[in-house]
């Protein structure tokens, strides 16, 4: 059951947070804060807020989910190969020696 209350209560404090953490960080220069949090439904809702150059924290927050998919596929262990078929052998049939010509030791030099 949905607790709206709590909900908003929790938004509140949460944006208050986000913006007394944003003024802080501003001195540095540009800033964006995201914060995410899970309302009384299991849903997951954000709260952000930013101070500076529009483009640069919009950039920073392009770059961080490039830099985030990069490492996310860095460690994603290679998928294992197909399956052979029953009865299939790793040389499928030949031989290593197929394409070395026979030689007659009896022959005439």
């Amino acid at each position: 059951m949905a607790d709206y209350e709590a909900d908003a209560r929790q938004v509140q404090r949460a944006r208050a947070a986000v913006r007394a953490l944003t003024r802080q960080l501003s001195e540095f220069g540009d800033v964006q804060v995201l914060v995410s949090y899970v309302d009384s439904l299991g849903n997951t809702a954000m709260i952000a807020d930013g101070e500076g150059n529009w483009h640069a924290r919009v950039g920073m927050a392009l770059s961080f989910l490039e830099r985030s998919k990069a490492n996310d596929a860095r460690d994603i262990p290679a998928p294992p190969p197909p399956p052979r078929a029953q009865g299939d052998s790793t040389d499928a049939g030949t031989s290593w020696d197929d394409d070395i010509p026979d030689i007659d030791l009896d022959a005439d030099l």
